[in-house]
């Protein structure tokens, strides 16, 4: 997303970790300094790790699998405009960028 498709200055990226499985949490915790040493420096502010259960959040907005990274286009009043999950398809990846740049054109 950050890339030529869309200008950074409209749109930003966070990244959530969570960990809802209370015996793994030590391992995440443990292995923090190793996640920040290896994401970069101007990323640290907008990465999230979350130790707790999320399930009523998940069930709210419509994430069906745990085990499997999202991705979230949200407008500046915090309404899911797009979601989807797994390896993308060309026409999802063209969708989120024309719903970005459409976004965009209507906050700007």
């Amino acid at each position: 997303m950050e890339s030529a498709h869309c200008p950074q200055s409209l749109t930003g990226r966070h990244q959530f970790n969570v960990q809802e499985n209370y015996l793994k949490m030590p391992l995440l915790w443990l292995s923090t300094p190793y996640i920040r040493r290896n994401l970069p420096v101007e990323r640290h502010q907008n990465y999230i790790l979350h130790y707790g259960n999320i399930e009523s959040v998940r069930e709210r907005i419509g994430i069906t699998n745990a085990y499997l990274g999202w991705v979230f286009l949200v407008d500046q009043q915090q309404r899911i405009r797009w979601y989807a999950h797994g390896p993308a398809s060309p026409q999802e990846i063209a969708s989120l960028l024309r719903l970005t740049k459409e976004l965009s054109a209507a906050t700007s």
